[in-house]
């Protein structure tokens, strides 16, 4: 009984900190789905000789985008020769990435 008591008292005070770490992993999710999309959007740039903009699900007519990670936002808006793009996660921090392709990439 005491065995029970004390495994539920690390139970109560451990479970919360593991969430927090998996918002951090959600995070890290929309990272890397923002990389591949800005990968994607030089190849359509190349292509098209101009970006694409788009949002979620419509951003599957990148090439080589099968697919977004569920819970990932994305948002890519274009300005003819670059463009910006915001991405986070439904699940996460509420920390949104930002790739600016003028500025190099990712934009603190």
């Amino acid at each position: 009984m005491v065995l029970l008591s004390l495994f539920t008292v690390y139970m109560y005070t451990s479970v919360p900190a593991y969430k927090e770490k998996f918002k951090i992993v959600y995070d890290l999710v929309a990272l890397v789905q923002l990389r591949f999309v800005a990968i994607a959007e030089e190849a359509y740039y190349i292509d098209h000789e101009q970006y694409g903009s788009c949002s979620n699900e419509e951003c599957l007519m990148l090439p080589g985008i099968g697919r977004l990670s569920k819970g990932v936002k994305l948002n890519i808006i274009s300005y003819g020769q670059r463009y910006v793009a915001k991405a986070t996660h439904v699940k996460g921090t509420g920390q949104v990435y930002k790739w600016d392709s003028a500025l190099g990439g990712l934009v603190p």
